[in-house]
């Protein structure tokens, strides 16, 4: 007994094969062949001619005179609707779009309504399929099984190639979280970590190789001394599906740039003069001057982000950014967490398919906290780890310590152009001579660290000088300084630092302080978190508070690209400089628009030499970046403090 057309198990395969994506010829035919090899020969024929194939269970074709009919199934198969009328007994069926390639059944095998379908049989054919059992329930069960197996492997064969095998989720936990996700309003180093998550930039660093490798601009040249052009890939689009275009480019570096926006990073981008879309994929960037390591600082800091956040307020641009990254931000508890979620639309998932699906940033200050939170495996991923917790890590199965040699260099600075005493640039040596940066990095940071004399690092794209030395340890010849500026009794100063956003920032903050005694200054340390050090900054800089101040502070410009960090700690209006010399950015203006690449390292250095002898900083030491990793989380480290999520592998728990 063949399975009527209307029975609810038909009726449920019909509705299983209208619900997937899959409705091709191709897996039509894989299944009639499936069926074919499942059903015995005796009754494949009468079995194809009841397979499914219209929505309502019934088989629908035109009648003799042109008007389209149906041919009847069980009573089962009725549905609430309209439906053709029946085809009168004498009229021919003839194969419709979805009948065509079936054969049609006669009209004796031909049900009539209320009536079960009948098929001539007889002789050999009938006693064998008896003897078989063919019209047992267990075998018409594992028949239906059979083929939904079948359904089920089918879809999965078809769909697999175009499927992204996102991997489970990774959770990191970080000294803090960003002040923002609007990657153009602030200069910060976790912010520099995370937006790249959200949005994409023109071009990305190869880290440890060096140089640039294609990413929005899926190609970059220069055109002229002081042009650049940008061909942007065709497949990028912005989260909302609008595509990435070269009027996104310029809105992008021109928003930055625009007063309005109240960028802190505006400084960095001074060579920048215009921006031109010749087409819908290729930006012209114009340059004031030959600036070398423009594209050090466009692989950092020039997200692109979508024109249509200019209608938006400020508020949801800040939590919702605007972009076509990697992921989306699905949740943000402010100073808790935020969740980020793969985004399905992005034109990378062919070159990352195996990433994580969810990214979980936690925000945990205390290094403690942090450690613990990795050892019991509620994180995959710690920076900032201690050097007292490193023992610990390496005891612990499961986890493991990645050191390397970071651009971040920890300094101390002057607040000068409210005058007071640090005005006065022997005091400035003195307090650079009075500071033990040796002790520091053997008893504070045990070794995770080097002794550091300039205010550049080794990957900066020009103007790092390997011989370059800074004052040096010595407290009669800081006592000296002071006596001949006028302070031989000292004086008091508001000294301020961040506590647990870098390496045993509050525990130097406090050495520093003990330090500044012997030379007769009271600066007692002011160790905060970084959104209150960051408005303590801001009322130094601006103005608000006047009073002698001196802070510690740790730049990285992971970039390389120079002008960034002599423009961000020191230059006239800069995001961290506390001060403002008019000969020193005359200096730099200079050094930035020199072509020769010998004449532009020159240049560089002797800006650093200025800055030294004018005492403006005091250089300390360069972090070691230490890492605290889950083995099920792979994750290379690099030197300039790049965190991208996408290349993280999430390996199976064991």
């Amino acid at each position: 007994m063949s399975t009527p057309a209307g029975s609810p198990v038909r009726c449920s395969m019909r509705k299983t094969i209208r619900s997937t994506p899959f409705r091709t010829i191709r897996l039509w035919s894989r299944l009639r062949k499936m069926y074919a090899r499942m059903v015995p020969p005796h009754r494949r024929e009468r079995s194809a001619a009841t397979w499914p194939s219209v929505r309502d269970g019934s088989r629908e074709g035109p009648a003799a005179g042109g008007s389209h009919c149906r041919i009847a199934a069980g009573p089962s198969s009725r549905r609430l609707g309209a439906a053709p009328p029946l085809c009168p007994a004498t009229s021919p069926v003839v194969a419709s779009p979805t009948t065509r390639g079936r054969r049609p059944r006669s009209h004796d095998e031909v049900s009539t309504p209320g009536q079960p379908t009948t098929t001539p049989q007889s002789g050999a054919p009938a006693r064998a399929r008896a003897r078989r059992g063919a019209a047992s329930p267990s075998r018409r069960r594992a028949m239906h099984r059979w083929i939904a197996i079948g359904l089920a492997l089918a879809a999965w064969t078809i769909g697999a190639p175009h499927a992204h095998a996102f991997k489970g989720s990774v959770t990191i936990a970080l000294t803090g979280e960003p002040l923002t996700m609007d990657p153009h309003i602030q200069s910060e180093f976790i912010g520099t970590m995370v937006w790249p998550w959200a949005c994409d930039n023109l071009i990305q660093s190869k880290g440890t190789e060096g140089g640039f490798k294609p990413w929005l601009a899926e190609k970059f040249e220069r055109v002229g001394a002081q042009t650049w052009k940008f061909t942007l890939r065709k497949d990028a689009k912005f989260t909302d599906g609008t595509p990435v275009t070269s009027e996104a480019v310029k809105f992008s570096l021109e928003r930055i740039l625009d007063p309005a926006t109240k960028s802190r990073l505006v400084v960095y981008f001074k060579t920048i003069e215009k921006v031109e879309t010749p087409d819908t994929h290729t930006a012209i960037v114009h340059l004031t001057s030959p600036d070398n390591g423009i594209l050090n600082l466009l692989q950092r800091w020039a997200h692109i982000v979508n024109p249509k956040i200019k209608g938006m307020d400020a508020a949801t641009v800040s939590r919702e950014p605007q972009c076509s990254g990697p992921y989306v931000v699905k949740e943000w508890v402010k100073g808790q967490r935020m969740v980020f979620e793969a985004n399905p639309g992005w034109w990378g998932n062919a070159m990352y398919p195996n990433r994580p699906k969810t990214v979980v940033l936690r925000s945990i200050r205390e290094s403690t906290t942090r450690v613990k939170a990795l050892v019991t495996g509620e994180v995959d991923v710690i920076t900032g780890v201690a050097p007292q917790f490193v023992p610990e890590i390496k005891a612990t199965p499961g986890v493991e310590v990645a050191s390397i040699p970071s651009v971040r260099i920890m300094y101390m600075g002057f607040f000068t152009q409210h005058g007071g005493p640090f005005g006065d640039v022997r005091v400035r040596r003195a307090v650079s001579h009075a500071v033990n940066a040796e002790a520091i990095v053997k008893t504070l940071l045990g070794g995770f660290a080097d002794r550091w004399q300039q205010m550049l690092h080794p990957w900066m794209y020009a103007g790092y000088d390997p011989k370059m030395t800074w004052h040096g340890y010595d407290v009669a010849k800081a006592r000296q300084l002071m006596k001949e500026a006028g302070h031989e009794n000292g004086f008091k100063a508001y000294f301020f630092g961040v506590s647990g956003r870098y390496p045993a920032d509050k525990e130097t903050c406090e050495a520093i302080s003990g330090m500044l005694k012997e030379i007769k200054i009271d600066a007692a340390c002011n160790a905060m978190v970084f959104p209150l050090y960051r408005r303590t900054f801001t009322a130094f800089q601006q103005g608000s508070r006047k009073e002698p101040a001196l802070y510690l502070q740790a730049f990285g410009n992971g970039a390389g690209y120079t002008p960034v960090s002599f423009r961000g700690f020191s230059a006239c209006g800069g995001a961290w400089s506390p001060h403002c010399f008019k000969e020193f950015d005359t200096m730099l203006d200079k050094a930035v628009g020199t072509a020769d690449p010998a004449e532009q390292q020159t240049a560089y250095e002797r800006v650093s030499h200025w800055m030294r002898e004018q005492a403006t900083h005091v250089p300390l030491l360069k972090i070691h970046e230490v890492w605290g990793l889950s083995k099920n989380a792979k994750f290379e480290p690099n030197h300039n403090e790049n965190l991208p999520a996408w290349e993280i592998e999430v390996k199976p728990a064991p």
